[in-house]
């Protein structure tokens, strides 16, 4: 985000993590009664821009979160499939042995 919307040189922060810790302080997140997630920044000198940086917090993690949740079920499935895999094997070589 910082880079994205040149904050170290709109804030203006010399470094990064000021840029990072200001927009912190500019960004709200809040979950609705109906489930829903509410974005705000604020940024005094730009209103499109606090804007594109709430549509960016939506649209960028939002993607990456779904990401990692279906990689994570995917994860639990392989998991879950190679457990019963090896126990089903288990059970076979019991059976042949009887």
């Amino acid at each position: 985000m910082v880079n994205r919307f040149d904050l170290k040189q709109a804030l203006p922060r010399e470094f990064t993590d000021d840029a990072i810790q200001e927009l912190h302080k500019h960004s709200r997140f809040k979950l609705t009664d109906a489930s829903s997630i509410q974005i705000s920044v604020e940024d005094r000198n730009r209103f499109q821009r606090s804007a594109d940086m709430a549509n960016a917090y939506g649209g960028d993690f939002l993607d990456q979160f779904q990401r990692e949740v279906r990689m994570s079920k995917g994860r639990r499935t392989r998991t879950f499939i190679e457990t019963r895999l090896a126990e089903m094997k288990g059970s076979s070589r019991g059976l042949s042995r009887d």
